[in-house]
């Protein structure tokens, strides 16, 4: 019996928090036909339009420009005008780009992990945050999984790395969801093992992680021939997940693997149902564009650039945010499920490498992006690529913004690299004016030139 959904219900409602409500929202949301969703979500873009054009300076002068916005009247079809948001405009405009009532909604700032390798800071509030968790926890009914039921976390952890322990309101949240994490910075054969206990002892219910970690350990027990309880659903993230991959970790644990789509620049995005005909789309949190080179929408086959509007982060709104990510269209915008939500077909443009060392242990490229771009970086970083030549040796490619704040935080970044990688690994820095993206679109933030 699930007691922790009544209790987790009645604390949420009582500190304010309009998560439960959103949810309910959601939930009923979903069966609304295509059109519906389509105009519901088209007031809602209208809506945070308008907002921007009163209280953000940044967009007051570009809604003007555009005809998007005249007599507190939106015309959608002038949309397609305004230009981009990049992380570079976010990074320069930061300032201009803020509400002016931020500080009334309680704004706090938070920053990208660089996933596409140019980490950036913005703002987020209560608001917009309790729309996030409601869309995690919908993304998990998918599955018939419940507040309070057994869920697991294969996720990078930074206090284990330091020998920090975890926060105590941390551990209080993770009690009450009834949540148990396992680091995925730490992936040798002897943390893995110890893993694979936990797993069978804990007989999650549900289970998320990096989907390169997951696909790792998913390789490391069947290698070791260990039987592993199966829960309900693994959702990975952070990551493609590639058919071989999403094979792989379907056959070991028993069940069905969900793709879900987001950052931390705009939250979760997308994430497919147990049709696995594409990736249901948050209508009630974005706006998404998939566009070519000319601005122009692609139909399936084709792929594009995936640009974000965030319908409810009121404080900083991004609008028209060129993510770094590539997307393919849906085939069918209907999903068999018969939620009325949009799908796209998958998402291209993450390109996750395992690094290794010289006795065995993977290390995620989550790692470096958490570690450099949001850890250690103030905003002196530009943009990052990190490669591995050898086992012992790392080269990293960096672009700064000021050299005096990157030498004072460089040993610590050094120093964390070697507690992860070995002692004697041996890290070179290379100071560049650009790094240039592939053809293909896909940035490679982390690249491992050993031989699997």
């Amino acid at each position: 019996m699930n007691l922790r959904k009544p209790i987790l219900h009645m604390l949420l409602k009582t500190s304010g928090s309009r998560i439960i409500q959103n949810l309910n929202e959601i939930k009923r949301l979903e069966r609304f036909s295509p059109e519906r969703l389509r105009d519901f979500q088209s007031e809602k873009l209208k809506k945070i339009i308008l907002h921007a054009a009163e209280k953000v300076p940044y967009y007051r002068k570009v809604f003007f420009q555009t005809g998007l916005v005249e007599n507190q009247s939106v015309c959608l079809e002038a949309f397609k005008n305004v230009p981009v948001l990049t992380k570079q405009i976010l990074k320069d405009q930061f300032d201009s780009l803020k509400s002016k009532d931020a500080d009334s909604r309680k704004a706090f700032r938070n920053t990208s992990g660089g996933s596409t390798g140019s980490p950036v800071a913005f703002l987020q509030d209560p608001y917009y945050y309790d729309w996030n968790v409601a869309n995690k926890i919908y993304y998990k009914s998918f599955v018939r999984h419940e507040m309070g039921e057994r869920e697991l976390r294969l996720w990078g952890a930074e206090r284990d790395i330091f020998g920090h322990k975890e926060k105590p309101l941390v551990r209080l949240k993770n009690w009450f969801y009834n949540r148990r994490e396992l680091n995925s910075f730490r992936m040798d054969e002897t943390h893995m093992a110890a893993y694979a206990d936990e797993w069978n002892r804990y007989k999650p219910g549900w289970v998320e992680g990096y989907a390169q970690s997951l696909f790792e350990f998913a390789q490391y027990v069947k290698h070791k021939n260990i039987n592993v309880y199966s829960p309900k659903g693994i959702v990975t993230t952070a990551g493609t997940l590639y058919e071989d991959m999403k094979n792989m970790i379907e056959d070991v644990f028993r069940c069905k693997t969900y793709n879900r789509y987001g950052s931390r620049e705009v939250g979760d995005v997308a994430c497919n149902c147990s049709e696995q005909k594409g990736l249901h789309l948050s209508l009630w949190n974005h706006y998404i564009e998939i566009l070519d080179e000319k601005m122009n929408h692609v139909s399936y086959p084709a792929s594009g650039k995936i640009y974000v509007t965030t319908l409810n982060n009121f404080s900083m709104p991004l609008i028209r945010y060129e993510i770094g990510d590539i997307a393919v269209p849906a085939k069918d915008p209907e999903c068999p499920c018969g939620r009325g939500t949009a799908l796209i077909e998958k998402v291209e443009g993450r390109e996750m490498c395992m690094f290794k060392t010289r006795d065995g242990k993977l290390i995620p490229g989550e790692f470096f992006i958490h570690f450099i771009g949001v850890v250690f970086n103030k905003g002196f970083m530009k943009k990052f690529q990190v490669i591995q030549k050898d086992y012992e040796r790392i080269l990293i490619k960096v672009m700064l913004d000021d050299e005096k704040e990157f030498l004072c935080e460089k040993p610590k970044i050094e120093t964390s690299i070697c507690e992860v990688m070995n002692a004697e690994c041996r890290i070179d820095w290379e100071y560049v004016d650009d790094i240039l993206t592939p053809p293909s679109g896909k940035y490679m933030y982390t690249i491992c030139e050993i031989p699997a």
